[in-house]
């Protein structure tokens, strides 16, 4: 950077969650200011689709490519830049706490305590790269539940930590937890459109957010996502039979919108909601 020249700086924003934080810096064309050496409580992983990056961490620099997925230990001390190149970015981070981790490593190890350990500061894989940026796709644009958010994002770091954090493989086996998928169950029936978390409802079973959904799954044949998407759509049918209009009912179930609701629609149901509601009360179509 040139003497007496102005720094691009970017916009942040982002989503703060239990133990995770979502964070979206947009950095416009210009020189950006070095990033000096520091540390963070979380495990911090960070994915750029326009520019590689450059860590110097663990006594060495690394060079993390354009769709790579930067990968910092919780605690160790690093630092970043970008090359000079000062083309307009955006990179998407995400950081995760030791706690989280640890729960990870519970459901993967059987109950084993330990932390995962990334040995490569890039991680190139690009099915989990696209995964990532889908994920963060999801929040921004609020596509989606909360629920399903929550699922594609501990998807994903159970992707990160058995593909890439010291070898790990498999799950715990699910036992048999009829009272805990009763609770969750019984929650999603009597509340489909509540914007519930999936922290929520593990908190509300008493097991792990990855173990309630693989003995939720087990036991049910849905996730709890999918589940509280088909209570969704009884209660969409409901409305749709009083005369509401489809738009309504999508606002009023939790949809994002009217194309949203007609996707799960259409899947459940094998007609669009609008062509479900033209036929009811006429002698057409009647649900089955």
């Amino acid at each position: 950077m040139k003497s007496g020249e102005r720094l691009a700086m970017p916009m942040v924003d982002g989503w703060h969650l239990d133990g995770l934080r979502l964070e979206r810096f947009r950095h416009p064309a210009g020189p950006r200011e070095p990033i000096a050496p520091h540390a963070h409580d979380e495990y911090q992983f960070g994915l750029s689709l326009d520019t590689a990056s450059e860590y110097r961490y663990r006594d060495g620099r690394h060079d993390v490519a354009a769709g790579a997925i930067g990968a910092v230990q919780a605690g160790e001390v690093h630092a970043g830049g970008d090359f000079g190149d000062e083309g307009p970015k955006t990179t998407r981070f995400l950081y995760v706490s030791p706690s989280v981790m640890h729960g990870v490593i519970a459901e993967i190890d059987g109950g084993c305590s330990g932390e995962p350990y990334f040995r490569e500061p890039a991680i190139r894989d690009l099915e989990l790269a696209e995964r990532y940026l889908a994920v963060f796709a999801a929040f921004w644009s609020g596509q989606g539940s909360r629920l399903e958010r929550d699922e594609a994002l501990l998807g994903i770091l159970l992707a990160l930590v058995v593909r890439h954090g010291g070898g790990r493989d498999g799950h715990r086996p699910v036992g048999h937890e009829p009272r805990a998928v009763a609770l969750v169950r019984d929650y999603l029936d009597a509340n489909p459109v509540a914007p519930v978390a999936l922290a929520d409802l593990a908190r509300l079973a008493g097991l792990s957010p990855a173990y309630l959904c693989r003995s939720f799954a087990a036991s049910v044949g849905l996730s709890p996502h999918r589940y509280q998407i088909q209570r969704r759509v009884v209660r969409v049918k409901q409305l749709l039979a009083q005369g509401v209009p489809v738009a309504e009912a999508a606002k009023a179930t939790g949809f994002a919108d009217q194309s949203h609701l007609g996707r799960h629609f259409r899947r459940l149901s094998g007609v669009s909601p609008g062509r479900y509601r033209a036929g009811l009360g006429d002698g057409g179509f009647m649900d089955s």
